[in-house]
């Protein structure tokens, strides 16, 4: 039975509505994204492959631009103009509705080996969680900021499906699913506007549908009339035939949405999922061959439509990470498994135990390709049980001196707001996977998934922020390990904390008015020299350690901590907003100790940069303090407490 025609529909704003825009369409500006395709094409692929249909096959998604055939005056866009039309939409558009008689230029996506939108369209509420199979037509359709989807889906905030009318100019798109099981095939359009008054009388919704509107439930249900949706495959010249998967129309396309931004967007955005095999694009315009995209023509594309200056940087991360997928797949072992504690001093740590850093850094110089595994415990509220998460560092050096490469992928998309190594030659890769780390970092993520974020991150996990500083750190702490001379005795450095003279050193006689030279004062006794501790700079801090000349043990040792200033005693200009010894996670200040009392760590009540530690063991203990600011000087002010009752002076070192 033929069902009713298919009508634009805005619902009207009743009296005691509060009234609100849809602000949501902004969540895709960002300044890590160049042009509205990257939005796009960033969204729109973590769509399609969180719906892959679990087989073998890779997904396959295909962009068709048709510039002709349809005119705005058919039955497709019917009833929408007068909503184009209102002042409202106008202002906030920019632009008129466009005249009956002119073509609609329209953007088809498609996607193939995928489940589609699955479900039953007349579900208003939630559906119980974990259920499958999902209601993916219920939550793309009918919700907004709300997801679906679970904790390993590229997509969290629900906001991904609101690109799709934010790529059109008149912010429209419909919507065409075919799925697996017997139920009908679904046709349906959705329009995210603003709050406007066609008639100048009453105040319609700002989203609206293409639907066979239901006065009974009073819902917009999508058609399954198979006249009509063959009718719409045909006029929107749409190549899906009767296989599962999603196909999605988006009229007057966003005028930097061009097949070349989509194909240097795809290659700059996805090209790991290319190169393991999980996807193949097709881009296909009336005015160009159709281009594909896969891991066997990627180097092809790239010297066909990427700016020949940019062509070698992206060819060398491509050549990088064919070799890391390769690594992966052939089941070696990584150089170097670090279990710790998400914090660097641990993994710091483990890196360096029994000689493995001088291996590391042989293959690093010889140009070999190494490979980082970091274990680390994800802990959870509520009393949930405690998991083991990773992720995966790579790096590599070569001989010649170009751009640094350095990338930061979640599931195979670049979070291109992540990244930190700038030094030549050097190509970096930071990797995780669909893991409980994985989880931390796709929770941390901002709407755009450009980039990780610590902040608020221990509302949901004890230790979130610890874990995303972590992992965002990473590649650049390693590097630093890798190119950093071994830590020995340094006779320069320890003056510069500690003053110590050297024995060998005499000063040269100062000349009297007479012409005669003094007799330079005797040296001091080595033998008479009491060693205590060794500070050393680490990355955003200091280390505390034993001397390894020490001739009498410590109890402790009590620290000031200020940073540089112009004028005055850094220490008595001081500002608790700098750092809080006494609030460490409020100052972002983390201690990380061997051999440490577990109760002598306290911060001065009345100096905040004041603090007082107690060892158990006085051979073999460290202190590590990080979460400064690496752009200032760090002075302290480090004084032993004794075992002994012989004179110590107070030692002072900048940082």
């Amino acid at each position: 039975m033929t069902q009713p025609m298919l009508t634009w529909s805005f619902r009207e704003i009743l009296p005691n509505e509060v009234k609100q825009n849809p602000h949501h369409l902004q969540y895709f500006t960002d300044d890590a994204l160049r042009e509205a395709t990257d939005a796009l094409v960033r969204e729109d692929i973590q769509n399609r492959l969180d719906a892959h249909d679990g087989s073998i096959n890779p997904v396959e998604v295909r962009y068709t631009f048709v510039e002709d055939g349809i005119t705005f005056g058919q039955k497709w866009f019917a009833q929408l103009a007068s909503h184009l039309s209102s002042h409202e939409v106008k202002e906030i558009l920019n632009q008129d509705s466009p005249d009956d008689a002119q073509h609609v230029p329209c953007l088809v996506i498609e996607d193939f080996n995928t489940n589609g939108l699955r479900g039953t369209p007349s579900i208003h509420r939630d559906p119980p969680k974990g259920q499958e199979p999902r209601d993916d037509f219920y939550w793309f359709i009918r919700n907004v900021g709300r997801s679906g989807k679970a904790a390993g889906d590229r997509g969290r905030w629900g906001l991904g499906k609101i690109v799709y009318p934010a790529s059109s100019e008149i912010r429209s798109f419909f919507s065409l699913s075919y799925t697996a099981d017997e139920k009908p095939p679904t046709l349906i359009g959705r329009s995210v506007l603003c709050i406007h008054s066609p008639d100048g009388e009453k105040d319609c919704a700002s989203d609206g549908f293409f639907s066979n509107f239901d006065d009974t439930t009073g819902m917009d249900m999508p058609t399954h009339d198979s006249v009509v949706i063959e009718e719409f495959k045909n006029q929107f010249q749409l190549s899906r035939a009767s296989e599962p998967g999603l196909s999605l129309i988006i009229p007057f396309p966003k005028k930097k949405i061009t097949p070349e931004n989509l194909i240097l967007s795809l290659i700059d955005h996805w090209f790991w999922v290319f190169f393991d095999g999980s996807l193949i694009v097709r881009v296909k315009s009336s005015s160009r061959e159709e281009v594909v995209l896969s891991k066997d023509t990627f180097d092809d594309v790239v010297r066909q439509w990427v700016p020949e200056d940019s062509q070698p940087a992206i060819l060398r991360k491509a050549e990088f990470t064919r070799d890391i997928i390769e690594h992966r797949k052939s089941g070696e072992d990584d150089l170097a498994t670090i279990d710790c504690a998400p914090v660097w001093p641990d993994a710091e740590t483990k890196l360096s135990e029994n000689d493995q850093l001088d291996m590391l850094r042989e293959k690093y110089n010889g140009g070999e390709m190494l490979a980082f595994r970091f274990n680390l415990p994800v802990k959870k509220h509520n009393k949930q049980p405690t998991e083991t998460g990773h992720f995966h560092v790579y790096i590599r050096r070569s001989d010649s001196d170009h751009k640094a490469t350095d990338t930061s992928l979640r599931e195979g998309l670049a979070i291109s707001g992540v990244g930190s190594i700038k030094t030549p030659g050097v190509s970096s890769l930071l990797y995780c996977d669909n893991n409980p780390v994985g989880t931390v970092l796709g929770d941390s993520e901002n709407p755009a998934h450009t980039s990780w974020k610590s902040m608020g991150m221990n509302a949901k996990y004890p230790e979130g922020a610890k874990i995303v500083k972590l992992v965002t750190s990473a590649p650049q702490r390693i590097l630093g390990l890798l190119t950093r001379v071994d830590e020995g005795l340094d006779h320069n450095l320890l003056e510069n904390f500690f003053s110590v003279p050297d024995p060998s050193h005499r000063p040269k006689p100062a000349a009297t008015k007479r012409g005669k030279k003094k007799d330079p004062p005797p040296s001091p006794d080595p033998q008479q020299k009491n060693y205590y501790l060794n500070c050393h700079r680490i990355k955003d801090g200091f280390k505390v350690t034993p001397h390894e000349k020490a001739n009498q043990h410590v109890a402790g040792f009590t620290i000031r901590a200020a940073y540089e200033v112009a004028r005055g005693n850094p220490f008595n200009k001081h500002n608790k907003a700098d750092f809080d010894f006494s609030d460490a996670e409020a100052s972002g200040i983390v201690y990380e100790g061997k051999g440490i009392a577990k109760d002598g760590l306290t911060a001065s009540s009345e100096k905040c940069n004041a603090l007082t530690v107690r060892v158990t063991d006085p051979d073999d203990f460290h202190l590590s303090v990080t979460g400064f600011d690496p752009h200032r000087d760090l002075i302290l002010d480090i004084k032993p407490i004794k075992l002994s009752d012989e004179k110590v002076d107070a030692t002072t070192a900048t940082l």
